[in-house]
C-alpha cells in the first residue's frame, strides 16, 4: 500500500488519506528536544570553554517536581535537576585542583563531602539539567581561578615632578586666599 490507500489504527478509528503519515510521528518537541538547524548533537558551552575535564561521568543526577513556572505541568512533571560531585572520589580532578576546591568549597560541601547544586528555572527537564551543569562547572572554575600576582611599580619622575608642581600651585592658591592675594605675609 502507498499513498492515500494506507491505513493506520489510531485511538479506536481507522484513520486513512494523505494525513496518515503525519499521525504516524509523535509531535515536534514532546519526546526529543528541539536542535538548532544543522546539529546534530547538543552544544555543551560549559565544557568547550572549560579548564576542567569533562565531568558529566562523575556526576550524579537527581529529578523531582518543580516549584517553578510551568503552569499545571508543574505538578506532573520532574523537571528539577539537582546533581551532587563527589570533589574527593573524582579520577578526574588533579590532586591539587582537589585540594583548592576542598579548601574553597568546604562551606558549599556536605558532610559526605559531595556538592549539591539545583536548578529549576525552567519548564524543560532537560534545559535545567544543562543549566545546573554550567552553573557547577562556573563553582568549580570560581574556586579553581588564582588571581594574578599584584606587581608593584614606582612612579617615574615626571609623574612625581608633575605631582610636587600641582602640590605647589595648590599651596599658592591657598596662599593668596590667608594674606589677601599678594602672595606673601
Amino acid at each position: 500500500m502507498s499513498g492515500p490507500e494506507r491505513k493506520m489504527f489510531r485511538t479506536g478509528q481507522w484513520v486513512t488519506g494523505q494525513f496518515w503519515r503525519q499521525l504516524s510521528r509523535p509531535p515536534a518537541g514532546i519526546h526529543r528536544p528541539a536542535l538548532p538547524r544543522g546539529t546534530h548533537q547538543r552544544q555543551r558551552p560549559y565544557v568547550q570553554n572549560s579548564m576542567l575535564p569533562d565531568l558529566t561521568p562523575e556526576l550524579n543526577f537527581q529529578t523531582s517536581r518543580s516549584s517553578g513556572p510551568g503552569g499545571q505541568n508543574v505538578n506532573k512533571v520532574a523537571s528539577r535537576v539537582e546533581v551532587w560531585f563527589s570533589i574527593e572520589n573524582s579520577a578526574l580532578l588533579t590532586p591539587h585542583q582537589k585540594e583548592l576546591l576542598l579548601e574553597k568549597l568546604s562551606p558549599k560541601l556536605n558532610k559526605e563531602g559531595f556538592l549539591h547544586l539545583a536548578s529549576q528555572d525552567n519548564r524543560s527537564q532537560l534545559v535545567n539539567k544543562e543549566l545546573v551543569v554550567q552553573k557547577l562547572y562556573e563553582v568549580l572554575e570560581q574556586a579553581l581561578h588564582r588571581p594574578k600576582p599584584r606587581k608593584r611599580t614606582t612612579p617615574s619622575r615626571a609623574a612625581v615632578q608633575k605631582r610636587l608642581v600641582a602640590k605647589q600651585k595648590q599651596g599658592q592658591k591657598k596662599a593668596n586666599r590667608r594674606t589677601g592675594g599678594s602672595g606673601e605675609e
